[in-house]
């Protein structure tokens, strides 16, 4: 199937076509191919008008929720592994142009911003934003109690034994400058230690922080978030 074909596929998941396919040919290009142009400043454009929506979103649902409240709910929904589930749902993971590199839950959560972005810039707000009600909004109506990241339990519990805040250290950095995996490690002294790895810093943390509160028995998934 040729990319021209594939495209098509994708408008009909998106329920948009475009008049400037060369924006949404864009926003699937990563940055090891070959082409004179990527995604990246289309990812960072992206991720600015998922979280004016998505703040808006959160707004209506929960007007009794105060500030905090409502930071976790956001965190929740505009962190990678959400953007990477959507991402699968409408099949980036087939239209992604690379080189030398795999597809990976950070790729494809970069492209589904570039993608949200490149909507916005062809069709103006309202096309994202429908896109954007369409396949967040049903997310935000699962979240009935304000979710805790790992980070923040780890952090009161650590609080709560009178140790301070956890301590994180990137102790390893492999792969290619585009494409990095971390490894980081946390400690929260005479309480525990661990490590995990991610395609960020942040999102490593994030499981290092999971890893050692289901080895404190705190938690009875170490499923990620």
């Amino acid at each position: 199937m040729s990319l021209t074909q594939k495209l098509k596929i994708l408008q009909l998941d998106l329920e948009y076509e475009f008049n400037n396919s060369l924006l949404i040919e864009e926003a699937l290009t990563h940055s090891s191919s070959d082409l004179n142009y990527n995604n990246e400043r289309l990812e960072f454009l992206g991720d600015r008008v998922l979280g004016l929506v998505v703040a808006k979103i959160l707004l209506d649902e929960f007007p009794l929720d105060n500030e905090g409240d409502i930071g976790r709910r956001f965190s929740q929904l505009v962190m990678g592994d959400t953007l990477t589930d959507i991402a699968y749902r409408i099949g980036l993971d087939k239209l992604i142009i690379l080189r030398g590199v795999k597809v990976n839950n950070n790729i494809m959560a970069d492209t589904m911003e570039a993608v949200i972005a490149s909507l916005y810039l062809d069709g103006g707000f309202s096309v994202a934003e429908k896109f954007i009600y369409k396949y967040w909004e049903p997310l935000v109506k699962m979240l009935d109690v304000p979710p805790k990241d790992s980070k923040t339990t780890l952090q009161e519990l650590s609080q709560s034994k009178g140790a301070g805040l956890p301590i994180y250290s990137e102790t390893f950095r492999e792969g290619p400058d585009h494409d990095p995996i971390f490894t980081v490690e946390v400690c929260i002294p005479l309480v525990g230690t661990s490590t995990a790895r991610g395609n960020n810093k942040q999102s490593a943390e994030q499981k290092a922080a999971q890893n050692l509160l289901f080895e404190l028995g705190i938690i009875n998934d170490n499923k990620t978030y």
